[in-house]
């Protein structure tokens, strides 16, 4: 699990600075805003949660990150654990993990996030900093390889592919709005494209 943590961190560093667009501005209107945040939970091999459009089915020889791996990766403190009601309080305050699941192994893996959004922030800008950021990093080597939509579930997603040469993999990012938040999927494979196309099949309509 070291090796799959140490990737799911390197992402989460990496993605986390497209924050400073979404961090600041005006809340958005009641109808957006009501909608409220939820953590989701597994039932039976099916990642549930009535925030997002979609549920996801645990592909087989895949493994859900514990609650204790998750707040590693957020770097949240044991103590966050020891309380449901702390957990999702501190989790809210940052790009908040609502699962992440990896084949052991590989370093194939699929994490989700949750970012609060800036009224003033549109998707297009959104997507244009997550492109901008990520290939721009220093110590890095991210390409844009390709770019579209895709349907995760009832969810309909821009999506980013890219290329990074120093970690050897290839990532997906699939990004909608949800409420005051933007949805941010993010897929890793060292398998090549084909991976994605067979981990949509596990989203469906919520």
């Amino acid at each position: 699990m070291k090796k799959t943590l140490k990737i799911f961190s390197i992402i989460m560093i990496l993605l986390v600075l497209v924050l400073t667009i979404t961090a600041c501005g005006d809340k958005k209107d009641e109808e957006t805003a009501k909608k409220e945040f939820s953590m989701g939970e597994w039932k039976d091999g099916v990642y549930e949660n009535s925030f997002l459009k979609y549920k996801f089915e645990l592909p087989e020889n895949w493994t859900a990150s514990t609650d204790k791996e998750i707040a590693t990766i957020m770097q949240l403190g044991e103590d966050a654990l020891e309380s449901e009601g702390k957990y999702i309080s501190e989790a809210a305050k940052l790009s908040a993990v609502y699962f992440a699941v990896a084949r052991e192994g590989t370093g194939n893996n699929v994490l989700i996030m949750a970012e609060k959004t800036a009224s003033t922030v549109t998707l297009e800008e959104y997507m244009e900093a997550l492109r901008t950021q990520l290939t721009s990093l220093t110590g890095f080597n991210y390409t844009v390889i390709d770019e579209g939509t895709a349907k995760l579930g009832n969810a309909e997603c821009s999506t980013l592919t890219f290329n990074e040469s120093e970690l050897g993999v290839v990532q997906r990012s699939y990004v909608y709005v949800e409420g005051e938040y933007f949805i941010l999927v993010t897929m890793t494979s060292v398998e090549g494209e084909s991976l994605f196309d067979e981990l949509e099949n596990h989203f469906k309509a919520n």
